[in-house]
């Protein structure tokens, strides 16, 4: 299930965005890049682990799958991040 990992994305993406760099963490960025794929540079749901008991609260509407098993919204919201990041670190 992707949904969790991209959950973070945007609430990450946006809180970062409307100014609290509090949520430009170095642990954070680490994680982030771990979700990678090596190969191609996209996200994927291949990197979301698999928690049993979790209870998911909100289900993404349209998400699609491009070449190499690539998710649009997650890859642009991480894309979108990624460049949050790269902001704060030029400032």
């Amino acid at each position: 299930e992707n949904t969790n990992q991209d959950l973070f994305l945007e609430q990450l993406l946006l809180c970062s965005i409307i100014g609290y760099e509090d949520f430009l963490r170095f642990d954070w960025l680490d994680m982030i890049l771990s979700w990678q794929e090596p190969k191609y540079g996209c996200f994927s749901s291949a990197s979301e682990t698999a928690e049993p008991n979790l209870r998911i609260k909100r289900h993404l509407l349209i998400e699609q799958e491009m070449d190499h098993g690539c998710l649009s919204h997650k890859s642009g919201l991480a894309a979108g991040l990624l460049a949050t990041y790269a902001r704060a670190f030029l400032q």
